[in-house]
């Protein structure tokens, strides 16, 4: 039978009258049945415990990147600070008129920047 006739033939079943279809007209139709009530919830849970590990990974991946933002975050505010820190030396060096500057440049070299 070629795929033609086959299709022909299924085309001309009387659905009014399933119990004059041919034998393997009913096994397809139990086959296709048995894939519907059993394949389908399967499909549905498989795909769904696909859904949640999915879930929890990015849950997973945006609290690692919210840890590293609060990180980094935490040293450019430290930087920060000792940015700061310097030019508010530099600032008063500058400003003091009546100290050498060589001598406070001389002395800051030699303390530790933190």
């Amino acid at each position: 039978m070629t795929p033609r006739e086959f299709i022909d033939e299924l085309q001309a079943l009387d659905l009014q009258n399933p119990g004059a279809w041919p034998l393997w007209a009913h096994i397809g139709a139990a086959v296709l049945l048995a894939l519907v009530v059993v394949g389908l919830p399967v499909i549905l849970g498989v795909s769904s415990e696909m859904l949640k590990t999915w879930v929890r990974h990015k849950e997973k991946m945006a609290d690692v990147l919210t840890a590293q933002t609060a990180e980094k975050a935490a040293q450019y505010a430290a930087h920060t600070e000792r940015l700061e820190a310097r030019v508010r030396v530099l600032e008063r060096i500058i400003t003091d008129r009546g100290i050498a500057v060589a001598e406070e440049i001389e002395a800051l070299r030699d303390e530790p920047l933190n």
